[in-house]
């Protein structure tokens, strides 16, 4: 296996790129970075009274770094999370050089549809163009990740 010594692992909402990362990480014993790229607000806010208006969008993003921290906390990876504002591709391209990553993992559908890869096919051929390392795709389907297995032991698992 090739040795890489930091990784960014972009995730989304499909668990496929977040455990082949944490899978490659843990094997090659390197330092990872956790991605998570959410759009910028860009709606219109009338709101009074309320002084740190940044606070207020960004408590989402909040929980959900410290849900991803969980994650990697219990894969037992050397990581650092981060949730960040901003176009996906751009920002994914722009973390991977500033930590001086070696590999990108992300995720796409397999067999997507017409939509879909209009939506989002343009982002994976955006960050293979822009990035100075290499990108691995993955399968990025919920299918991918065994649904009996827990990504975080910390929280309970409801009982189906």
């Amino acid at each position: 296996m090739q040795e890489y010594r930091h990784l960014l692992i972009a995730v989304n909402d499909a668990p496929g790129p977040l455990h082949e990362g944490l899978r490659l990480a843990r094997e090659e014993r390197c330092w990872a970075t956790v991605l998570k790229v959410v759009p910028p607000y860009e709606g219109d806010l009338d709101l009074t009274g309320i002084r740190d208006i940044d606070s207020v969008l960004a408590s989402g993003d909040y929980a959900e770094g410290m849900s991803l921290r969980d994650i990697v906390y219990d894969a037992g990876v050397t990581a650092r999370v981060m949730v960040e504002q901003g176009d996906i591709a751009e920002t994914i391209i722009r973390v991977a050089a500033r930590r001086e990553c070696d590999l990108i993992i992300m995720g796409a559908r397999k067999n997507a549809g017409t939509v879909y890869r209009y939506l989002n096919g343009n982002l994976v051929k955006r960050v293979t163009e822009g990035a100075r390392c290499p990108v691995m795709v993955v399968d990025a389907r919920p299918e991918v990740a065994e649904p009996s297995v827990p990504l975080s032991t910390r929280k309970p698992v409801p009982v189906c």
